[in-house]
């Protein structure tokens, strides 16, 4: 079902939305967008937001930089919701930009020239942020009327007293995530089955249809990558959704470095190809 939601409540919608948590499409547009028929010759841009990669605050910039009636985000409203069941392609084909938690498969049903940007980040620090995102987020007011997660354990369901390791071992979100939503095969369900085929897929995607891939540890030189790409003006002050007293992955006990590690292993294959693309796009962009 879709849901209209004004600019103010999209903005906490997205502030809280690393884990999938949404209302369906947030659309940041008047009462009278569903009217509104563009016709625009440029390409169609679709901001895809990996959790715990920056997301929150490139979505700020965008704002900034878009008018609204030409921007339709897509958070899907549960833990593992398919999110191109939740938009129509008509609705998908409206927006000059897109921007939300989805996987590579609302490629099927974008008909428009379009192009792809998103940041990712190092899969042990990413993990880190995202079971530190899920811990505090279960201790939240919000989460007292949301059941995302379909697991009957209560410890885990209220995320109070998950460790690090199980976290690791029974989530998702945890287990190679950027290679499955990336490769648009495997992402938004339960089994978290990832291939080399999986792998290939992904880079075949990312380096054929993303013009612009940034790491969040070059954070700046992708800010100034994006200025240089769509002529925007980035206000670098902004930081968004950022995780407050957050391990570093120097204080990971060896059994749970190894564990991360082991459950992302086509990840950080997958990371250090992003890497190299994000470091050609450096080359394109900023000379």
């Amino acid at each position: 079902m879709t849901k209209k939601i004004s600019r103010r409540d999209s903005l906490l919608l997205a502030g809280g939305a690393a884990l999938g948590y949404g209302l369906g499409i947030s659309r940041l547009s008047s009462d009278k967008a569903e009217d509104i028929k563009k016709v625009s010759q440029n390409k169609q841009v679709i901001f895809l937001h990996a959790p715990k990669n920056a997301g929150v605050t490139l979505l700020n910039i965008v704002q900034a930089n878009v008018p609204c009636d030409q921007l339709g985000l897509i958070y899907p409203p549960g833990q593992w919701s398919d999110a191109i069941s939740l938009i129509t392609e008509d609705e998908a084909n409206n927006y000059d930009y897109i921007f939300g938690h989805f996987d590579f498969q609302i490629d099927q049903i974008l008909t428009r020239t379009r192009e792809y940007v998103t940041v990712f980040r190092h899969p042990i620090a990413r993990t880190l942020d995202m079971y530190h995102h899920f811990r505090s987020f279960a201790l939240s007011e919000n989460a007292k009327n949301t059941h995302l997660y379909n697991i009957k354990d209560p410890h885990i369901e209220s995320g109070i007293d998950i460790s690090f390791l199980e976290f690791v071992q029974k989530f998702p979100q945890a287990q190679n995530e950027m290679t499955r939503r990336i490769s648009g095969m495997r992402c938004f369900v339960d089994d978290t089955t990832c291939t080399s085929g999986m792998l290939s897929k992904a880079k075949e995607n990312l380096e054929k249809h993303f013009t612009l891939i940034g790491i969040l540890e070059e954070f700046d030189i992708f800010l100034q990558m994006l200025e240089a790409k769509f002529s925007w003006q980035v206000d670098r002050t902004i930081h968004s959704n950022r995780s407050k007293h957050l391990r570093k992955p120097s204080s990971l006990s060896k059994e749970e470095k190894d564990a991360v590690i082991a459950a992302n292993q086509l990840d950080l294959e997958f990371y250090a190809f992003a890497q190299k693309l994000s470091q050609s796009h450096r080359q394109n962009y900023l000379g």
